[in-house]
């Protein structure tokens, strides 16, 4: 939306420069003046430029330039960083971010393999595969983080936590990360969008539960120090 503002204002600006000069100079022929040499070569420069400017796009570093059509359709090469020229009026650009980005899931309520009640937040390092944003772009829109990964974390974070055993959870969290990550990548690759890393950023345990391992872990204790006597 905002390379397509600026560029609207741009033209829209030399627009108004082109039809200002060009009006001065048609009045001053008109009154019969002798009309400025600068006069009309500012005029016939603003009005190279108000054509010229829609024609010119502006790619960010780290994105890629989607082009498209109004009349529809997505053209299937993405255009690297930089000034890139289109057609104007007949076509459009938009940029997608190829840099990592990072998403957190809402609060994956989960139940473990043995049925404790576990709360889990996920997270993933990803980005856009740079030859693939246009495919991107064409099917999902700008929104592909709230539209595909977010549901997609979602998901695979709760089938993951439905597989562990509640008491394993602290030690397995690595191993926990590293199969949401694989089935996660899996999903996410048919839209272009690559999984660099999944980390299981926090973990809540109903307070029973917690109550019961600390009691357990206590007892073991003490059998232990009963065996030294």
């Amino acid at each position: 939306m905002h390379e397509t503002l600026i560029q609207s204002l741009l033209w829209g600006f030399t627009a108004i420069v082109a039809i200002t000069l060009a009006t001065r100079a048609w009045w001053a022929r008109r009154k019969g003046r002798r009309v400025r040499p600068w006069l009309i070569g500012a005029a016939s420069a603003a009005v190279v430029a108000s054509l010229v400017v829609p024609a010119i796009g502006v790619v960010p570093p780290g994105h890629r330039g989607v082009i498209y059509s109004w009349s529809g359709g997505i053209a299937a090469d993405e255009r690297n960083e930089g000034i890139t020229f289109f057609i104007p009026w007949a076509k459009n650009m938009r940029t997608v971010s190829v840099r990592t980005q990072k998403l957190f899931s809402d609060k994956v309520f989960s139940q473990s393999l043995d049925l404790q009640e576990i709360t889990v937040v996920a997270s993933v390092n990803y980005h856009v595969e740079p030859g693939e944003a246009a495919e991107l772009y064409q099917e999902v829109g700008t929104s592909y983080a709230t539209t595909v990964i977010q549901p997609a974390l979602f998901q695979r974070t709760k089938a993951a936590v439905g597989k562990v055993i509640a008491e394993d959870f602290a030690l397995g969290r690595e191993d926990l990360a590293e199969k949401i990550q694989a089935k996660l990548s899996k999903q996410l690759s048919r839209y272009g969008i690559v999984v660099e890393f999944v980390n299981v950023e926090d973990a809540i345990f109903d307070k029973q539960f917690i109550a019961a391992v600390k009691a357990k872990i206590i007892a073991e204790q003490k059998a232990q120090e009963e065996l030294r006597l």
